[in-house]
């Protein structure tokens, strides 16, 4: 939970928890002061803290009247102090990440063998895109606030947070996916999303990015399935690119680099699983 809305929480809690002190210190006066019964004190005590002028439930005597004018300043203080607070939630747009954040976990309590995308920089973001042309869902994590509009605008699911933390993968719906990319620049951060998503989810497939070879053994000891670093990645693109340039662009026509923006979709290279019941079966 967000701290700013940790902290509107909390203090409700203390307006709820100053009002009932009063409730019980205003009857309890009553009752001593004028020897009311408990029901015409407690009735009394509403009526004053709620300043709505209904007169005394009975004559009241000079201190009794000091009394509940003291009640009177209590609660007005604890009232303008409580829309204050509201007040301060709603303007400053807490209330409005609020909601944003509630209709958030509701579409992700619905998904179901979904991907997460831990790091939304170079790498992620295009892990996300490529993702998303298959038409699978998918929950990116970032600390950064400000990539919540362009990814739900691209049609992704939003996580604002620290991927290292677990209760934030948890909100990602971490014990339903199917698959997790570490994506975060730091090799140490891969290794510990790693370590947590294993311990969430035995059976999830973890791919993460390695910066350094060194990197790459320690990941697969953390449970990584599948290590890419994108330098030696894109440096052996750029060498078989040299060697064998007709081998390097006939498969890019088969599976386009970018299916969004070319203009010939090409061939889509994919496994089907075939059932033991189909005629096709061994």
């Amino acid at each position: 939970m967000p701290v700013a809305e940790r902290n509107f929480y909390r203090t409700l809690i203390t307006v709820s928890a100053i009002f009932l002190m009063l409730l019980i210190f205003g009857s309890l006066g009553y009752m001593w002061l004028e020897g009311w019964s408990w029901t015409d004190s407690l009735y009394m005590t509403v009526i004053t803290l709620s300043t709505v002028g209904f007169g005394e439930v009975r004559q009241l005597s000079p201190t009794g009247r000091i009394f509940t004018g003291v009640m009177i300043i209590m609660g007005v203080s604890a009232t303008a102090y409580t829309f204050s607070t509201v007040a301060e939630f709603v303007v400053t747009g807490e209330f409005r990440r609020y909601i944003r954040r509630r209709r958030m976990q509701n579409r992700i309590g619905k998904l179901n063998a979904h991907f997460i995308i831990c790091g939304y920089g170079r790498v992620g973001e295009q892990v996300v895109k490529e993702l998303l042309d298959a038409d699978s869902e998918l929950v990116a994590v970032d600390m950064l606030a400000s990539l919540r509009t362009d990814l739900e605008n691209l049609g992704a699911t939003f996580v604002q947070g620290d991927a290292t933390d677990d209760d934030v993968l948890i909100q990602a719906g971490i014990e339903k996916a199917v698959g997790i990319c570490c994506c975060l620049p730091n090799d140490s951060d891969n290794v510990y999303v790693a370590l947590a998503a294993r311990g969430l989810n035995p059976n999830l497939t973890i791919s993460a990015r390695a910066n350094s070879r060194g990197s790459e053994r320690k990941l697969k000891s953390a449970g990584v399935d599948h290590v890419i670093n994108p330098y030696v990645a894109s440096g052996h693109r750029m060498a078989r690119q040299m060697l064998s340039p007709n081998i390097v662009e006939f498969m890019d026509a088969v599976r386009p680099q970018d299916t969004v923006s070319s203009e010939e979709p090409g061939i889509l290279i994919g496994d089907i699983l075939v059932s033991d019941r189909s005629t096709l079966g061994g």
